[in-house]
């Protein structure tokens, strides 16, 4: 598999060769780390994890292929509180870019877990993309800019006589370019099967209509503000869009020319079906920063903010200045400053700074912006206002105590400094061909196994083939309901989805662990999991607890809203439980069928 791309490579068009050949800024992959991490902190709360960790084995469901290794791993509450604990940490420190290789591959491993715990219980959620990219980010120079390892590592150059931060290269869009690529195979597939399964039919028929209405059944109560529904030609239209999208997002990234359109659609499409079906995939939305120039759109602003160059003139042969100016550099972001050694005469001449007084240079940094000259401490306030991360800090700066307490520090470390003449300078070559070749065997690696994963239609974790909704559904919806009798010879009857009472299970996961449940063809299984179902029901609503008797039935329900409350189209008789003092039994029950209106309040 692993000498296939090279191969194929020889015999590439140059738009491919183009496409993964390209170079990018560093800052470019930074904020996509810390885009990315901050999605990955916002997709879990340690509450609801943990929750879902106390939850009995007899509910759990493991994914294909994953049942000998959830029965060998711990769920407990407190093992996956204390997991997503460690997560939320984890995150934070990849966000903030400490230590962040050892950070990403401990949050991969941990996001595993953490964020699979839920996927165990009946309803496998698409946010496997995350798991993707993270590993592709672990084996990348992510860190090299908009980080406190790029602060560190800025050192190491400062201190051989480079400041500058590293350039574009090919090491920080590759990775970015197999984000782009995985992206392109969610969205094919989905394309892809819709028309193997259905044809135009998937668009031109009643199916979107259809597919929305099956939808609202798990939201109970919602409707979206403007009912689509009521006008055929434009739902069947937007379809169309989606087909048409979902096709060719993977082909338009491959030029730049109209690459902006695949983000623009992709951005349309997501918030469309939020709008509708209050589907947002806002995770995959947000992994859309991957697409911008980060660095041409904060040079753009620079300049629009500053029309005038500031020049930063500091003592080469300190060690202490170079390191200041290569630590600022990695958060230079709008880059308009421009940065000049005060010993080198030529670069001096070149941006017409040589009437500063060579000695005054010595003692202190100058900071220079058309006919005005700053040094010091006051240098240093307006070297930072060219900074978007320090803006916070900058009016504090202008306190009387601030600066009686800057100037003094200021003064202290700049008379105490010492001469440190560089070593040779290093290079950025390494660095390139050191991480370049890691992403391209990652990146090869996930997108032919999500690939595989498509074509198979593998739902699992935490690999997957994301969501098709290739079938041509009819407005209908299975759903489980419960029919109780209490002590008192009272009886009612409940709908775990359209209740919501379940509030850690959000609905489409709520939905999908009832579907399981209906779905048990085992007599001992069924017994043991319609029980636990019972027994987690009582412990979230306590006022069921002099219930003795509950019958489950799987209702077939029209999704028309016109008709929602009708009496169930079908309902087959699943199981039954009796109380009797506090043991439950279930009395199993051969799928059933009764009339529509037995057990009907």
């Amino acid at each position: 598999m692993l000498i296939v791309p090279y191969l194929f490579w020889n015999r590439a068009p140059k738009f491919v060769r183009d496409f993964f050949t390209a170079t990018s800024a560093p800052v470019n992959l930074a904020v996509f780390r810390i885009v990315l991490f901050t999605l990955v902190l916002f997709s879990f709360s340690m509450g609801n994890v943990a929750w879902f960790g106390s939850l009995p084995p007899e509910l759990r469901f493991p994914p294909t292929g994953l049942n000998f290794v959830i029965s060998h791993i711990p769920i407990t509450e407190t093992v996956v509180w204390y997991a997503a604990l460690a997560l939320t940490l984890g995150c934070i420190a990849c966000i903030l870019g400490l230590f962040t290789r050892t950070s990403i591959i401990i949050c991969l491993v941990l996001s595993i877990y953490v964020l699979g715990v839920p996927q165990v219980f009946g309803k496998i959620n698409h946010y496997h993309h995350l798991i993707w990219f993270m590993a592709i980010l672990a084996v990348s120079p992510c860190s090299d800019a908009l980080s406190i390892d790029a602060v560190r590592k800025s050192w190491k150059r400062a201190d051989s006589g480079l400041t500058e931060p590293p350039t574009s290269s090919i090491a920080y869009a590759l990775p970015l370019r197999f984000v782009w690529l995985l992206m392109g195979v969610i969205y094919f597939s989905a394309g892809f099967w819709k028309m193997w399964t259905a044809g135009y039919r998937w668009a031109w028929s009643d199916n979107p209509r259809n597919l929305m209405y099956n939808k609202w059944m798990e939201l109970p109560g919602w409707m979206p503000v403007f009912r689509i529904d009521h006008h055929p030609l434009l739902f069947k239209i937007s379809a169309l869009f989606t087909l048409a999208f979902e096709l060719s997002f993977i082909f338009l990234i491959l030029f730049s020319a109209v690459r902006w359109l695949a983000p623009l659609g992709g951005l349309a499409f997501h918030n469309a079906t939020n709008l509708f079906m209050r589907i947002s995939f806002w995770n995959l939305q947000g992994c859309y920063v991957a697409f911008v120039d980060w660095s041409r759109c904060f040079s753009w602003i620079g300049r629009r903010l500053f029309s005038k160059q500031m020049y930063l003139v500091y003592d080469g042969n300190c060690k202490l200045c170079r390191r200041t100016v290569a630590s600022f550099r990695v958060f230079d972001l709008l880059n308009r400053v421009t940065y000049v050694n005060a010993l080198d005469r030529e670069s001096l001449e070149k941006h017409q700074l040589t009437g500063l007084d060579s000695g005054a240079l010595m003692r202190d940094m100058h900071v220079i912006v058309g006919s005005q000259t700053w040094k010091g401490f006051a240098a240093y306030r307006e070297w930072m206002k060219r900074f978007p991360v320090f803006w916070f800090a900058v009016p504090f700066l202008y306190l009387g105590a601030v600066i009686q307490i800057g100037q003094g520090i200021y003064r202290q470390i700049a008379d105490s400094r010492t001469c440190s003449i560089a070593k040779e300078p290093v290079t950025a070559t390494v660095l390139k061909r050191r991480f370049t070749l890691p992403a391209g065997v990652v990146g090869s690696v996930l997108v032919y196994v999500a690939i595989l994963s498509a074509v198979g239609k593998l739902q699992t974790w935490p690999m997957a083939g994301y969501p098709t909704f290739e079938d041509l559904d009819p407005p209908e919806v299975s759903v489980l309901t419960m029919v109780v009798d209490d002590q008192n010879g009272n009886r009612s009857e409940i709908r775990p989805v359209m209740r919501a009472s379940l509030k850690e299970l959000s609905p489409e996961r709520l939905m999908g662990l009832q579907n399981r449940l209906l779905g048990i063809a085992n007599d001992h299984k069924r017994s043991a999991r319609f029980e636990a179902f019972w027994k987690l029901w009582l412990r979230e609503n306590p006022t069921f607890n002099n219930v003795t008797v509950v019958k489950f039935y799987r209702d077939t329900l029209s999704s028309l809203p016109e008709d929602r409350s009708h009496s169930p189209i079908r309902r087959e008789l699943i199981a039954e439980l009796q109380r009797k003092n506090g043991v439950a039994t279930v009395t199993q029950n051969q799928f059933l069928q009764v009339s529509s209106k037995d057990d009907v309040k």
